[in-house]
């Protein structure tokens, strides 16, 4: 039943509190490993910390300017709602009261689609807490024997701490394009029945 419920109206599943701690639980476990991680060849595991970090940051950039680029669409939307509702004020005196209240049903579906994408769109282009290797890590690995084996674990602490944060921005453009598309669903379905409607009227 849920799946058919999606396909009008997609929807995020909420972590429960149970999964929540586990999540936690495994972030911290994660952590305690790297900090207790020995490596007989630091160069190689540094340069695919490296790499790591640089994945994470893609797609931050990337969910972001998926996220954006969903804000401008729907943004155009706005003047298009306005002239369709010009024209079916001047036609709906024309139409019958079944075809007027089939209009206006595709018509708030479609506003509706666009008012929760633009959430979700917000939502992952919203300016998140991550961490990373600054200054004050920096200064720390200093004292530390081995500098490349302390700033790879400072890398991978960063990557590995970031994850959820970075999994949920995700989460949210792909909840933002779900919208986008049924908003384009709904409008172009709404401009067929319209224009069938003043055709066949």
């Amino acid at each position: 039943m849920s799946e058919c419920t999606d396909i009008f109206w997609p929807r995020l599943d909420r972590e429960s509190k149970a999964d929540i701690e586990r999540r936690k639980e495994s972030n911290a476990n994660a952590i305690r490993q790297i900090e207790q991680a020995h490596w007989e060849s630091v160069d190689a595991v540094l340069e695919e910390a490296r790499t790591l970090d640089s994945h994470e940051e893609a797609r931050i950039k990337s969910a972001e300017t998926k996220a954006a680029i969903y804000l401008s669409v729907l943004a155009a939307v706005a003047p298009l709602s306005v002239t369709l509702i010009q024209n079916f004020s001047n036609f709906s005196c024309s139409f019958q009261m079944w075809q007027i209240i089939t209009l206006g049903c595709v018509f708030l579906i479609g506003m509706s689609y666009s008012l929760r994408g633009g959430i979700w769109a917000f939502k992952t282009i919203k300016v998140r807490g991550y961490h990373r290797v600054d200054v004050e890590n920096l200064v720390k690995i200093d004292n530390h024997s081995s500098t490349n084996v302390a700033l790879c674990k400072e890398i991978l602490k960063s990557v590995r701490s970031n994850r959820d944060i970075v999994n949920e921005k995700v989460s949210c453009m792909k909840m933002a394009h779900e919208f986008v598309m049924r908003v384009f669903v709904s409008y172009s379905a709404l401009l067929i029945l319209f224009a069938l409607m003043t055709i066949f009227d």
